[in-house]
């Protein structure tokens, strides 16, 4: 009986990580998917397109993938999921447990030109606090987020 619980456990774990690996790619090619976009429609069209609830780049009903944008300073550009953030300087956000998140996130988009954060979030799709891996990528002065929630 003991092993068949150790067989669930792993069963569900391995599907968790699937379903985390699964949702971190589409993450990754959100972002790429706007870099695109950017380059072919513009950094104002892309902006439009995060923010609008119409866009392409905006939270979903029933989803939690989104895209969001910010400046190397740490200005909030665009948001696919909390409008009211846009043009308020994030640099210093912290996640309830103090972690700069922002600041890590255009760090990583400086020096390496693209990047994982992980950091703790509300998930609109539940409401709750999640870890969330978020994964960014420098083009021009922005830097392209989107992540994944740990389901």
């Amino acid at each position: 009986m003991r092993w068949m619980r150790s067989l669930a456990v792993v069963a569900v774990t391995c599907g968790m990580l699937f379903a985390q690996a699964e949702n971190s790619s589409k993450a990754e090619a959100l972002v790429k998917d706007a870099i695109a976009f950017a380059k072919k429609n513009g950094k104002a069209k892309l902006l439009e397109a995060t923010s609008l609830p119409s866009g392409a780049f905006h939270l979903k009903k029933g989803d939690s993938l989104y895209l969001f944008i910010y400046d190397l300073k740490g200005l909030c550009l665009a948001h696919g999921s909390r409008a009211p953030l846009v043009g308020l300087n994030r640099f210093d956000a912290k996640d309830p447990d103090g972690k700069f998140y922002v600041r890590e996130m255009i760090a990583n988009a400086k020096t390496k030109g693209k990047g994982w954060t992980e950091y703790k979030y509300p998930d609109p799709k539940t409401g709750k606090v999640e870890l969330k891996s978020t994964f960014v990528m420098l083009h021009e002065d922005m830097v392209i987020c989107a992540g994944a929630y740990t389901e």
